[in-house]
């Protein structure tokens, strides 16, 4: 089923950015968002990098910005948001500088989305044989006979039960995990390059949870493509990704390969972020929680923006925003005062 040839750049440049085996980079990307209590950007400067056939993580809490990362990418994002800043590289073609006319003959057919919720992403009113069958067919010139073969074996590929009887079932009348699969199926149909999947397990149960991240592996390795996977969750990140960035409040602020900063957090949020991990709590004794909330977008701190809540901070986090640096092995980190995990500051 899978499509091992992908898609080549056409019409682009490489990026100087791009390494041999990047696939996508997002540079100093901005956006923001005219909102009736003001204007705001909830995507400040972030980079990232997708090497060909990785898992990215992006972690972080609620409000951070992750999934106004995902949209940017898969231009999806609503009226009131527009890239303001940055680029967005897809084999060396700055997909932010395209129409949005241009934009829909890359969405979908090199870059799959899966959202939190299927029920809001799948429409109620059409089956969900039909609304694959609509992502074939607007890709390319199939007969309605062959989209839907393709349909139904797309299904058992990503594990439906009795895919045939299934193409004609309603959202509603499926489960939750079964309309995820939908969701997979949807945004893999085109075989694209890169998968956005934001936070795709969330809504699920522990067991349909871990049954949907070995799919996702599975697929990735039938496949090949590269993902973005956004969750708020350590765990999640450490069971299927190659790689973790960490976002704070519009910006990435440690990144590296996924057990290095596992085992060696080096920003004061990733630690907070990994001892509040219910699965790392002493037996009996409440889970560590990271003080304060994250601030108002409207009312950012001068300095540092987890300055705040810090329990590392010093006189110069109030006074000026650190940059993201190398911070060896592969790492970036954005912090004037890191510590060992160890230490117990965090």
């Amino acid at each position: 089923m899978p499509n091992q040839t992908h898609h080549s750049e056409q019409n682009g440049v490489t990026s100087p950015f791009a390494t041999e085996d990047s696939l996508l980079e997002v540079r100093d990307l901005t956006v923001t968002m005219n909102l009736r209590q003001g204007i705001i950007r909830p995507v400040d400067g972030v980079t990232l990098s997708l090497k060909r056939g990785e898992i990215l993580g992006l972690v972080g809490e609620s409000g951070c910005g992750k999934t106004t990362v995902a949209l940017a990418v898969a231009s999806l994002l609503p009226r009131f948001a527009a890239i303001t800043g940055g680029q967005i590289l897809l084999n060396g073609r700055d997909l932010a500088a395209l129409k949005r006319s241009d934009m829909r003959a890359v969405r979908g057919a090199m870059i799959g989305t899966v959202f939190q919720d299927p029920m809001s992403s799948l429409d109620p009113c059409f089956r969900v044989g039909d609304q694959i069958t609509e992502a074939i067919r607007a890709h390319g010139r199939v007969t309605r006979a062959d989209a839907v073969a393709k349909a139904v074996a797309m299904l058992e590929t990503v594990g439906m039960p009795d895919p045939s009887r299934q193409m004609r079932a309603y959202p509603h009348e499926l489960s939750g995990g079964m309309r995820q699969r939908v969701g997979l199926a949807i945004a893999l149909i085109s075989d694209p390059m890169v998968l956005v999947a934001d936070e795709p397990t969330t809504a699920l149960d522990v067991t349909l949870q871990r049954q949907i991240l070995q799919l996702l592996q599975r697929l990735r390795r039938e496949f090949g493509f590269s993902a973005i996977f956004i969750t708020h969750d350590l765990a999640v990140v450490d069971e299927v990704a190659d790689r973790v960035a960490v976002m704070y409040c519009g910006q990435i602020v440690e990144t590296g390969p996924v057990q290095d900063v596992l085992q060696d957090p080096r920003h004061p949020y990733t630690q907070g972020l990994l001892r509040s991990m219910p699965g790392l709590a002493t037996p009996g004794h409440d889970v560590p929680v990271i003080g304060g909330e994250v601030p108002d977008m409207l009312n950012l701190p001068r300095g540092c923006r987890f300055e705040p809540r810090c329990p590392n901070r010093i006189g110069q986090c109030a006074d000026s925003l650190p940059l993201l640096n190398p911070s060896g092995n592969d790492r970036q980190l954005r912090c004037y005062n890191p510590t060992p995990l160890s230490s117990g500051v965090a």
